[in-house]
C-alpha cells in the first residue's frame, strides 16, 4: 500500500514538473508574441506617420496645382480678351481700305491706274475727288497665282461708296472675275477662309449660302468660324492637300 502511495506521488510530481515546463513554454511564447505585437504595432506606427505626411505633401501638392490652374485660366481669358482687342484694333486701322481679288498682274503695271480706271469704267463713279494714301499689291510674287490689290483711301466716305457699289463689277468686261472685299485683320481673314471653304461645300449641296463678315448664312441660319456644321466643314485631307 505504500509502496502504491510513494508510486503516485512520484507520479503526481512528474505530472506537475511537465505541467510547469509547459507553462514556462506558453509563458515563452506569449512573451515572443507580444514582442512581435509591439513590432508589430511600431510598424504600423511609422506606416501611418508616412501615410500622413504622403497625404500632407500629397494635398500641398494639390494646393499648388489648384493655384496654377486657376493662375493659367486667368491669364488664358486675358490673353484671349488682349487677341480680340489686338484684331479690333488692327480692323479699326483697316477701315480705309479695300481689297480688289482676281486683277490680272503683269510686271511694272500701276496699280494706282488700274483701279482708277476700275472705279471710272466699271463702278461708273467719278474719281475727280478720290484719293488715296497708297495702293499696291500684297504677297510675295507667285508663279500661278495673283496678288491681291489692296487700296487704303484718304476719305472713308469714297471707301464707303466704291464698297456699296461692288455688285456692278460683275457686269466687268475687263475684269471678269474680279470682287471687292474689304481689308480685315489677318484673323479674321483666316476665319474668312474657312468659311468661305464651308460656303462653297453648301454651295455643292444646293444649299443657297453665303459669307457676310464673319458669318457664314445657310439658308437662313448664320453660323460663325466655330459652329460651322460638320458636313459643311473641310476634311483632314482636303485640309492636307490645300496645304
Amino acid at each position: 500500500m505504500e509502496n502504491k502511495i510513494e508510486q503516485l506521488q512520484t507520479d503526481m510530481d512528474c505530472f506537475r514538473h511537465e505541467i510547469k515546463e509547459n507553462l514556462n513554454g506558453l509563458k515563452a511564447t506569449i512573451t515572443d508574441i507580444e514582442k512581435s505585437l509591439e513590432k508589430a504595432w511600431e510598424h504600423l506606427d511609422d506606416h501611418t506617420a508616412e501615410l500622413k505626411a504622403l497625404k500632407d505633401v500629397k494635398d500641398s501638392q494639390q494646393k499648388e496645382i489648384d493655384e496654377l490652374k486657376f493662375k493659367l485660366q486667368k491669364t488664358t481669358m486675358l490673353l484671349n480678351v488682349e487677341k480680340k482687342n489686338n484684331v479690333a484694333l488692327e480692323n479699326y486701322t483697316r477701315r480705309e481700305n479695300l481689297k480688289f481679288m482676281n486683277i490680272p498682274e503683269d510686271r511694272g503695271e500701276d496699280c494706282k491706274g488700274i483701279i482708277i480706271n476700275l472705279i471710272q469704267n466699271d463702278l461708273k463713279i467719278a474719281v475727280t475727288n478720290v484719293r488715296f494714301h497708297a495702293v499696291h499689291r500684297v504677297g510675295k510674287p507667285a508663279v500661278g497665282k495673283t496678288r491681291p490689290i489692296i487700296a487704303r483711301f484718304v476719305c472713308r466716305e469714297d471707301r464707303d461708296l466704291i464698297f456699296s457699289r461692288k455688285k456692278d463689277l460683275k457686269n466687268s468686261t475687263t475684269y471678269r472675275d474680279a470682287y471687292i472685299t474689304q481689308g480685315y485683320a489677318k484673323a479674321i481673314q483666316q476665319e474668312r477662309r474657312t468659311l468661305i471653304k464651308a460656303m462653297k461645300k453648301a454651295r455643292a449641296l444646293g444649299l443657297n449660302s453665303k459669307v457676310i463678315d464673319r458669318h457664314l448664312i445657310v439658308g437662313g441660319e448664320k453660323f460663325t468660324c466655330g459652329t460651322i456644321p460638320e458636313h459643311l466643314k473641310e476634311s483632314p485631307m482636303e485640309t492636307e492637300i490645300t496645304a
